[in-house]
């Protein structure tokens, strides 16, 4: 850490150097160029005395000539001697100048790609914490520092980090080394330090220039993942180096296409300058914009606001529904420009996986695809690998960073503790942190007895939940994860009246109203007049905590952890949001198809 800390800080001392060190060879080398100029008019002037031989005083004038000739000859060696130190000096301090600068991009690199990884892991609904601010306007933390809040005093990376100062560092170093060619050029004497590679540094430093614009090239918001043809969709690039090297008087263009797999994986294979020839494999209309630059927040950026993507070519055979919504596509956008009107720079980026749908019947599976690349892709990973099993922990964190952002309440032990043994198919008390869940397991193999997949049941009730059921869900008065058996167990330790509600095992997208009676009766009326008696407020249902039915007998038998789910607030409203008013000649026999939200009313008797 203070190595680093000591090369960071050591950098912009060493430009300055550098640029001192060069104004000083280049007057050394005009006071080389004056005093061979000198030496020159000695050896002219003492040749035509030679030509003269015999001529009075023509003798001392020689021998003064040589003389000062002698002594001209040793001075101009001590000065080539002392220019030659003094440019391996220089080229060396360039050369560290250039290491240097190359480790503080793989700093800032790792620090950006812990921000696109964030990104990645918001398409989930984790929140980012990271913003592309720190790495062009704001001081940034040293990859290796762990903590989220910036340490103070010494321990602040200097500015000249930022993306902004990369770029013109790297670009005033691309000027030093320029004008040490034209300086060596102009030299009359051929200096004897081949160590010296000028134009093998100078290619390199352009090189590196072009490589940081391309990284600094970002996707500040992601298109959807999930795309619909023919939807509208919107998406935005960044580049950071913001109005640094004059870009922004360029105003480019960027143009946005979407490639197939195969395709992406050729961009990593190629040069930069190929980017223009990779193929695409679909039409989208309005896919150019123009960067604008917006000089309060020193921001260089393109929008796409009015997106459509009109049609998708795909290899696979129609009729192969799951294949089809595992294939994963990539938006790439792109643009080309020069530098200083002499340094071309393509630069692209590309998009998180994006699944392409044609109908919303497709979008469950499409989820189930974009989510599981979003929790499991692999850092450096080949477009678009991604594992075909995860550790459960990991699976579980991911369905809850989605449940916790649709629905506003994270899952809670019990919650996911139920979804392992549904995920895995088992009903036996186990632990299941030590286990993997298939790709196959968590999508593809549909559950006992059923007619769809973990997948499918958990996003139907996302869906439900988010679109429905927030309050309730928030206020702890859903119980929802919890199997037909358990709730049988929960409600015969309540009193006759208590009902929870928890979500179908059998209908998608569906919740059961699950209840206990005081009689073993099955008639649909008095199971009816029944749970209407339950639900009528009493004393103790507004403004206190009571038993359900009634405010007087003994107290509560259930556990501690399902009293919010027992124990609503005001019952009559939270079951006519569920069901609408009920009438004395509704019909209770009920499922998911003909009430409203997919809910159902089961019964536990006790």
């Amino acid at each position: 850490m203070t190595e680093i800390l000591g090369m960071m800080s050591s950098l912009r001392q060493l430009r300055r150097e550098t640029h001192i060190d060069l104004r000083h060879l280049e007057q050394e080398q005009e006071n080389f160029h004056i005093q061979y100029n000198q030496y020159e008019e000695i050896n002219r002037a003492l040749n035509s005395l030679q030509g003269r031989e015999g001529q009075q005083g023509a003798e001392a004038k020689v021998l003064l000539l040589q003389n000062q000739n002698a002594e001209m000859q040793q001075n101009l060696k001590m000065k080539v001697a002392a220019i030659e130190e003094a440019r391996r000096a220089y080229w060396q301090k360039q050369l560290t100048n250039f290491q240097r600068l190359q480790a503080l991009l793989e700093v800032v690199e790792s620090e950006l790609a812990m921000y696109k990884r964030e990104q990645q892991l918001a398409g989930n609904g984790t929140p980012i914490t990271r913003s592309l601010d720190q790495f062009q306007t704001c001081k940034l933390k040293v990859a290796f520092q762990r903590q989220r809040n910036y340490a103070s005093g010494a321990n602040i990376v200097p500015h000249f980090i930022w993306f902004e100062g990369l770029a013109e560092s790297t670009w005033e170093m691309r000027q030093q080394i320029t004008a040490f060619q034209r300086l060596s050029e102009s030299s009359r004497f051929r200096f004897n330090d081949q160590v010296i590679q000028v134009d093998s540094l100078a290619a390199e430093v352009t090189k590196f220039l072009s490589t940081l614009i391309t990284k600094a090239f970002v996707i500040e918001n992601q298109p959807p993942q999930v795309v619909k043809t023919g939807t509208k969709f919107t998406a935005s690039v960044r580049l950071l180096v913001g109005g640094k090297l004059n870009i922004h008087m360029i105003s480019p263009q960027v143009t946005a296409s979407i490639v197939s797999e195969a395709q992406a994986r050729q961009l990593y294979q190629r040069d930069n300058s190929q980017t223009s020839r990779i193929d695409t494999c679909g039409e989208i209309l309005n896919n150019k914009g123009t960067m604008e630059y917006h000089p309060s927040g020193r921001q260089l950026t393109a929008s796409f606001r009015c997106m459509q993507l009109r049609k998708i070519k795909r290899t696979e055979k129609k009729g192969n529904e799951c294949v089809v919504m595992d294939k994963k596509f990539a938006l790439l956008f792109q643009t080309s420009f020069k530098i200083a009107g002499d340094v071309p720079v393509e630069v692209w980026a590309l998009s998180l996986p994006v699944v392409v749908i044609v109908h919303g019947i497709q979008e469950p599976n499409a989820w189930a695809t974009v989510s599981w690349d979003n929790a499991f892709a692999e850092a450096g990973r080949a477009p678009f690998d991604v594992p075909d099993h995860a550790p459960w922990p990991r699976v579980a964190e991911m369905l809850n960073a989605k449940f916790m952002s649709a629905c506003g309440r994270s899952l809670t032990e019990d919650n996911l503790w139920f979804l392992a043994a549904k995920a895995f198919r088992s009903h036996a008390p186990q632990d299941y942190n030590g286990l993997s869940l298939t790709w196959s397991q968590f999508c593809k193999e549909p559950l006992k007895d059923r007619g769809f997949t973990f997948w499918e049941w958990f996003y139907q009730i996302l869906k439900l939940t988010q679109g429905d059921l927030c309050f309730l869900w928030n206020t702890g008065l859903i119980l929802g994860f919890i199997g037909r058996e358990q709730t049988r167990e929960v409600l015969r330790r309540c009193r006759p009246g208590t009902f929870l509600l928890r979500f179908s095992d059998s209908e998608l997208g569906g919740i059961s109203i699950s209840t206990i009676t005081s009689s073993p009766g099955t008639s649909k009326e008095k199971g009816y007049r029944f749970l209407e008696d339950a639900v009528t407020p009493t004393p103790c249902s507004r403004g206190s905590r009571g038993p359900l039915a009634s405010a007087s007998g003994s107290g509560r038998t259930t556990p501690r952890r399902y009293d919010d789910a027992l124990y609503p607030v005001d019952y009559m409203e939270i079951l006519r949001d569920l069901t609408g008013d009920m009438e004395e000649s509704q019909d209770l026999d009920v499922n998911a198809n003909n009430l409203p939200n997919g809910i159902n009313i089961t019964g536990a008797r006790g």
